[in-house]
């Protein structure tokens, strides 16, 4: 009788659909729900609102202000992040499109979650390849690429370092700091067994040859190489923005905001739109919105008077601190607030996919990229 019911239930809850809305369960934000049931609202934070007939001028619009040295660069800096990879033909095939001016992506990116942490990782992931194939069939005269975008400079390693599998946690206890993608991934071997040892019952799993890649010398390499084995029959194009060339070509971006700080003026003209719509902000934006990398240590650029100050590291006047943006560009890291700018200057890309939170920051931004010229996703 038991089973019978089980049976029953199951037959019904795949026959019958309920809708309802999300405003209902009160677990969503104002902003997260205006995103979904009123972004006309919202029409003055966004370049356009969400639809599928919107991306074809998202598109165009792209196409015009990205440059074929963009693109070169971008290529090369992928091909050189694969160097280490044997790649499967639909990566290799969709590397090879980024060359194509027609060929545009569509991006996610999450923090590098230990064993990628929560299911959500995987469902942005999951969701961009799927928009990225169903723009391919509406818009044929481009290819889409759908990319994930590794966090490997954020430093809030307490945020990822654990996780829980079958009631067990597993956590990294390390002594390293600064930029969790530079960290030494030598220490992770021992959480691999112990993943492992969970499915010892059942050594022939898939799940053990796929967490087997999950190594390499840096963090950013051994998450690099999980998120291959996870999605490279769908083609994904994993990128680490933790590149020299890349923060090259965003010099001038990381020089205009020492300048001008122009990134914090633009978000608080926007907060103070967000405030007459009766929203919250979701970030609060610093007067200079960069961080100084160096060996254990992500630390904040901080202005005083004529004078920039980085703890443990110097005293620099402006003139010197633009020569560091010029000479050693890897240096220099973008906090939240420009991050998405950065991403969006190397990328051919047309959409951002994330969570409620991250959506809610990047309605803070829009003006921040007017102010940069790079077109808004």
């Amino acid at each position: 009788m038991f089973i019978n019911r089980i049976i029953q239930f199951v037959k019904f809850a795949f026959m019958n659909r309920y809708t309802f809305s999300r405003v209902t369960t009160n677990l969503f934000s104002d902003i997260s729900n205006e995103l979904v049931y009123g972004q006309e609202k919202l029409a003055d934070l966004l370049k356009t609102p969400f639809s599928i007939e919107a991306f074809q001028q998202q598109t165009i619009d792209k196409k015009e202000q990205y440059s074929s040295e963009q693109r070169s660069l971008l290529v090369q800096s992928i091909k050189e992040q694969y160097s280490n990879v044997k790649l499967n033909e639909p990566t290799e095939k969709n590397i090879d499109l980024l060359s194509n001016e027609n060929t545009f992506t569509v991006t996610t990116g999450h923090q590098l979650s230990l064993f990628t942490g929560p299911l959500f990782f995987i469902y942005k992931i999951l969701n961009t390849i799927k928009l990225a194939k169903e723009l391919s069939i509406k818009y044929p005269d481009y290819n889409y690429i759908p990319v994930f975008w590794m966090a490997t400079e954020d430093h809030d390693f307490e945020e990822v370092q654990s996780v829980k599998l079958f009631n067990e946690d597993l956590k990294w206890d390390t002594e390293q700091q600064g930029a969790v993608g530079r960290f030494d991934a030598e220490e992770l071997k021992n959480l691999v067994n112990k993943f492992k040892e969970l499915f010892s019952n059942h050594p022939e799993s898939e799940v053990i040859s796929v967490i087997n890649q999950y190594n390499g010398e840096s963090y950013s390499e051994a998450t690099f190489n999980l998120v291959y084995a996870l999605f490279k029959q769908y083609g994904l194009i994993i990128i680490d923005g933790d590149h020299q060339d890349l923060k090259r070509s965003f010099a001038p971006i990381f020089e205009k905001e020492l300048k001008e700080e122009f990134s914090f003026k633009a978000v608080s003209n926007t907060n103070e739109i967000l405030e007459k719509k009766g929203l919250k902000r979701q970030l609060n934006a610093r007067e200079i919105n960069l961080f100084y990398l160096s060996n254990g240590a992500r630390t904040r650029i901080i202005r005083e008077g004529d004078k920039f100050f980085i703890e443990g590291v110097g005293e620099y006047s402006l003139e010197e601190l633009l020569h560091k943006t010029s000479i050693e560009p890897e240096s220099f890291s973008p906090n939240v607030v420009l991050r998405p700018l950065y991403q969006e200057s190397i990328l051919p890309n047309i959409c951002y996919t994330g969570g409620g939170g991250e959506i809610a920051y990047w309605l803070q931004l829009k003006e921040v990229f007017n102010e940069a010229e790079v077109p808004f996703p």
